[in-house]
């Protein structure tokens, strides 16, 4: 085995827990790297239809506003 394998054997995979450990991490990585991918591609396709995006056509009346059209 060349020195390369030799670490990453005995770094991650020489004991269960180690295995185990690794697993979870990569899993929750996996996780985040999917739903921020999803997030931004569902951003990019709804552009401008997105309430974040359109929030400032709507202007909403500030307290002092509706007490002034009583």
């Amino acid at each position: 085995m060349s020195s390369v394998t030799k670490t990453i054997y005995n770094l991650f995979f020489r004991r269960s827990a180690t295995i185990a450990l690794s697993v979870v991490v990569g899993v929750f990585a996996y996780e985040r790297l999917i739903d921020k991918t999803a997030d931004y591609m569902f951003e990019r396709r709804n552009q401008g239809k997105l309430w974040k995006h359109v929030q400032s056509q709507f202007k909403m009346p500030t307290d002092e506003e509706e007490e002034s059209s009583e």
